[in-house]
C-alpha cells in the first residue's frame, strides 16, 4: 500500500546528526548491505540513522541494500519523502557509503604471500641450507611480506625474530602507476629435480622513461600460489589502473 504522501518540510538536520549519520555508515560492510532486503534496509539502515519514520517509503518502493546504494537525491523526491532536511541527510550519507565502497576497493589486497613460502617447501628457499636452518630453528629466518593492491605493491622486510630487538623491520612500497610488466613462470631447482613458481613485477621510478637507459626495479617472488588465475587477477586490476590514471 503506497505510504501517506508527507507534506513538505525543511527540517534542519544538526552537526551532530550528521556526524553520527556518517560514522556509522564508514562502519558499514559495504558488501554485506548490497545483501539487505527492503526490511533489512529499515531495520539496518533508516532506524540506525534516526529515519526509521521513513521506512514505509523505502519498503513500497522495494529499496534493497543494491538499489540503496545507487538512490540520488531526485529518487528521495519521486519516493514522496517531502522533508528536505531528510532528503539532503540520505543524499549525504548514500554518497558517504558510495565513497566508502570506492575506499574499501582501492585498498583491498588481491594477491598476498610471505617469502619464504613455507607451505611450498624446499623449492621456495634460497637454498637447502636455509631450508635445513629454518627447520631447526625458524627464528633465525629472514622473511618478507608482499601485499598488491590498487594501489601497488607494499613489501615488508622483517628480520629473524631471535634479533629483532635489535634488528629493523622495513617497508618498500611500489606504486602501481610505475609498474611496467607482471609476469610469472616456473624455475627448476635442485638440478632440475624441483621447480617452484615465480612472479615478476617490473617497476620504473617515479618520472623515469621506459627507454632511459636506466635500469628499471625488478621484483621476483616465488610463492606456490602463483598461477594464470592469479595473475589474471593482477593483470586485471593493473589495466584498470591505468585506465583511471589516464582519464585524471
Amino acid at each position: 500500500m503506497q505510504p501517506t504522501a508527507q507534506t513538505r518540510q525543511f527540517t534542519e538536520v544538526t552537526p551532530e546528526q550528521m556526524r553520527k549519520g556518517k560514522k556509522y555508515v564508514s562502519e558499514l560492510n559495504y558488501s554485506d548491505m548490497k545483501q539487505w532486503d527492503a526490511k533489512q534496509v529499515s531495520t539496518k539502515f533508516l532506524v540506525p540513522i534516526g529515519l526509521g519514520k521513513l521506512s514505509p517509503f523505502f519498503e513500497h518502493h522495494r529499496v534493497t541494500g543494491r538499489v540503496l546504494a545507487n538512490l540520488k537525491k531526485e529518487d528521495f523526491k519521486d519516493m514522496k519523502i517531502m522533508s528536505v532536511g531528510d532528503r539532503i541527510f540520505l543524499t549525504e550519507l548514500v554518497r558517504e557509503l558510495q565513497l566508502k565502497y570506492r575506499r574499501d576497493v582501492f585498498n583491498a589486497v588481491v594477491w598476498s604471500g610471505t617469502v619464504p613460502a613455507v607451505e611450498g617447501g624446499i623449492a621456495y628457499f634460497p637454498s637447502i641450507w636455509s631450508y635445513l636452518a629454518y627447520k631447526c630453528c625458524p627464528c633465525l629466518s629472514n622473511t618478507e611480506e608482499y601485499e598488491f593492491s590498487r594501489q601497488g605493491l607494499k613489501i615488508k622486510k622483517n628480520p629473524p625474530a631471535c634479533i629483532v630487538c635489535c634488528g629493523d623491520t622495513s617497508n618498500e612500497f611500489n606504486d602501481i602507476r610505475f609498474l611496467k610488466d607482471l609476469d610469472w613462470s616456473t624455475e627448476k631447482q635442485c638440478c632440475g629435480c624441483l621447480t617452484r613458481r615465480v612472479m615478476t613485477m617490473i617497476f620504473l621510478d617515479e618520472g623515469q622513461a621506459a627507454h632511459d637507459g636506466v635500469a628499471p626495479k625488478t621484483k621476483t617472488i616465488p610463492h606456490p600460489n602463483i598461477n594464470q588465475e592469479e595473475i589474471n587477477k593482477l593483470l586485471f586490476i593493473w589495466s584498470d589502473a591505468r585506465l583511471v590514471a589516464g582519464a585524471l
